[in-house]
């Protein structure tokens, strides 16, 4: 009888959850695109890239998650208004038959508090795969520690090893934004 409870419970809350239109990052989000990952899927011809956040090379060797590219974004403008960055993500090419080798999700510390439980999600979860090149763009509060968290999903079939750019970028159609 609780389990009928419980699911029922359940499915009422995964119905008010859709009903309200949220939606919550999913692992399940999954491309071979090398686009943004925007509703719009901005080009590059879209956006100018206006400085560079960090560069760091990683090494991905066990199977459990590992934070990587730690950096505490900065509105170009001196602006508090959250802001685009473009995350590029490099994997090298294993000898696996898998599609999809790692994981990727990035995060903001709220700046009052160094317990990593207390991180917001900032971005779903992208598949990267195996020897790609992944691309996406999403938007970031100045001044919170930012990171990517990483999984490995080939188990013990070799180190995965490759580069994150994250790059502060400007869209062509955006008018320029005030000091504050």
């Amino acid at each position: 009888m609780k389990a009928k409870r419980f699911m029922a419970g359940l499915i009422a809350c995964s119905a008010m959850f859709t009903g309200m239109g949220l939606t919550l990052p999913s692992s399940t989000y999954a491309t071979t695109s090398t686009k943004a990952s925007l509703s719009q899927e901005p080009t590059e011809d879209e956006y100018t890239v206006i400085s560079n956040a960090v560069t760091e090379s990683y090494v991905l060797d066990s199977y459990k998650m590992k934070s990587l590219a730690f950096y505490t974004p900065r509105h170009p403008n001196g602006s508090e208004e959250p802001f685009p960055v473009r995350v590029r993500i490099t994997t090298s090419h294993l000898d696996v038959d898998n599609q999809k080798t790692s994981r990727w999700q990035m995060f903001q510390q709220h700046p009052k508090t160094k317990d990593p439980r207390a991180s917001q999600i900032v971005s779903p979860n992208y598949m990267v795969g195996n020897g790609q090149t992944k691309e996406f763009i999403v938007g970031v509060a100045p001044g919170k520690l930012t990171y990517l968290n990483a999984n490995k999903l080939v188990g013990s079939d070799g180190t995965i090893t490759g580069t994150i750019t994250i790059d502060y970028i400007k869209f062509k159609n955006e008018e320029p934004s005030a000091k504050k």
